[in-house]
């Protein structure tokens, strides 16, 4: 469901939040307790609830994460330890997906322009995304150290130590400015791929888990 974190027992402010949003949670947290799949793989824009920084695309401000019955703010790193002790009863392996870094455009648009020779392709700065992520970056750390999931980091393949590639020649890595196109989301699941091919040996919780 867009602008709906897989996060169990919250409430969530922000200018893009679907009300249906803890209900889909919980319809989805049913459904893996009845099938008990082996593998789940938990993604979000996480950023949009846990940033002290602006979205760098449409400039609009985080929204915020609160205990569903308490009230009170909790952060990144407490909603997820919840949600993944709770998959953990009935799942064997879970992976938990990174931040993927963010544009101020449209990359296709803007990709297409500059191989025209109308306009530039503008550079993707890794110290932006890590100022934008910091939080982010700092929870996933926590649930990473705790070994409550596997954590694969998608700016690892796309950014060096100065920048993040927005296309690979001729062909876009995004689809628009948030999200990878199906050439970048290769791209990164093929250099991803043996992290997470040798954590299925060890189910999560155990003493190896990654």
């Amino acid at each position: 469901m867009p602008h709906c974190p897989p996060l169990k027992g919250v409430s969530l402010w922000g200018p893009k939040v679907d009300g249906d949003c803890a209900s889909f949670v919980t319809a989805v947290l049913a459904a893996i307790a009845k099938h008990r799949p082996k593998l789940v793989v938990v993604a979000g824009r996480w950023a949009n609830f846990s940033s002290d920084v602006r979205s760098p695309g449409d400039g609009g401000q985080a929204g915020r994460i609160a205990d569903a019955d308490s009230g009170q703010p909790i952060g990144l790193a407490e909603a997820l330890r919840r949600t993944l002790d709770q998959l953990a009863r009935h799942v064997e392996h879970i992976v938990l997906i990174g931040p993927v870094p963010e544009l101020e455009y449209n990359a296709p648009a803007t990709l297409v322009r500059a191989l025209r020779g109308l306009s530039e392709l503008p550079a993707v700065r890794r110290p932006d995304f890590e100022r934008r992520q910091r939080l982010v970056l700092a929870a996933l750390a926590d649930v990473a150290a705790a070994g409550r999931a596997l954590v694969l980091y998608p700016h690892a393949v796309l950014c060096d130590r100065v920048t993040c590639a927005v296309a690979d020649g001729v062909r876009p890595l995004y689809s628009d400015d948030d999200h990878l196109s199906a050439f970048g989301a290769e791209r990164v699941a093929r250099a991803l791929a043996p992290r997470l091919l040798k954590s299925l040996a060890v189910p999560v919780g155990t003493s190896g888990s990654p």
